[in-house]
């Protein structure tokens, strides 16, 4: 019988572990629910929070569709590149998936280690909006 309670005393501590991971998930989830949805109107903060996920075993990843349509969990990231000096000139981890908001940063990154200013930028598509083609 020793052994029984030995082995619910090991499951209740797994138990009681994943449960503060999740308290932790939840709290992360809650704050960034909270950014993203500050100054939106009802409807869009709404349909924010049904869409909003959190990966509880790595919460800093974001939960990104992929080329093949799955979902998973990834890092968004973008490299900027001097096609000229053949190097990788910045690097960056982007808090947001979304590309036309990580251009910017990607180019001023680039320019203050290099020291140099870009007259000409290569992106894909996703890159593009507006703001950045100003």
């Amino acid at each position: 019988m020793r052994g029984c309670w030995i082995t619910s005393a090991v499951k209740k501590q797994s138990l009681e572990k994943r449960l503060a991971h999740l308290d932790a998930a939840r709290n992360i989830l809650n704050d960034r629910l909270e950014h993203s949805c500050r100054g939106k109107g009802l409807r869009e903060a709404a349909q924010l929070q049904e869409k909003t996920t959190i990966n509880i075993t790595d919460s800093a990843a974001h939960i990104m569709q992929q080329g093949n349509g799955e979902k998973n969990p990834a890092y968004s990231v973008t490299t900027a590149a001097d096609s000229k000096a053949d190097i990788v000139a910045h690097f960056q981890v982007n808090a947001e998936d979304h590309d036309s908001e990580a251009l910017q940063p990607a180019i001023a990154g680039s320019t203050e280690k290099t020291g140099k200013a870009y007259n000409h930028t290569t992106t894909d598509a996703g890159f593009g909006s507006i703001r950045n083609l100003e």
